[in-house]
């Protein structure tokens, strides 16, 4: 791990993929939760097709797509401008996004950030996060390209591994 100029340590890239796991099984849970009336809409169009109108179930599921970008988005600035650089994962890890100076984030940092992550999310129809991964792993600096893009760096808070010496 590199020592930086202040207080923290480049977060290691156990913590930072064990954190987006997290921050992913969240966003499926809720994924999930909010798809249940579609799945019903659906069993019920396809066991009573006389009744059901198909142009209901597509308006639906566009609206349960733009619902989930909605929140994806806040998911990836509002808890992270709330909780000082950090979503559930990063927290359950002692993980927080900063600055390239190790500064907090500015809400506009957060902001590119979390619209980045939508955007190549929906471009690559969310083959994005195993590229991220793969980014994360392979970059000198640990940082992905949405990471790059917002300049936005991920430090390890907690004081117990300040004398590890190891690469992660």
């Amino acid at each position: 791990m590199k020592k930086n100029s202040d207080k923290f340590l480049i977060a290691s890239r156990k913590l930072r993929i064990a954190a987006s796991l997290v921050d992913f099984l969240v966003f499926v849970l809720i994924l999930g939760l909010l798809s249940l009336p579609l799945i019903f809409l659906g069993i019920d169009a396809n066991n009573n097709p006389e009744g059901s109108k198909p142009s209901g179930l597509i308006v639906f599921s566009v609206l349960v797509g733009a619902s989930l970008t909605v929140l994806l988005l806040l998911y990836e600035v509002l808890l992270p401008y709330i909780w000082n650089g950090q979503t559930f994962g990063m927290r359950l890890f002692r993980v927080k996004m900063v600055d390239e100076k190790r500064e907090p984030l500015k809400l506009r940092q957060i902001l590119i950030h979390g619209v980045v992550i939508v955007i190549v999310a929906i471009l690559t129809v969310g083959i994005s996060i195993l590229i991220e991964l793969l980014i994360v792993l392979l970059s000198k600096e640990k940082r992905g390209f949405c990471d790059t893009i917002s300049r936005i760096s991920f430090v390890n808070t907690s004081n117990e591994i300040v004398g590890y010496k190891g690469e992660n």
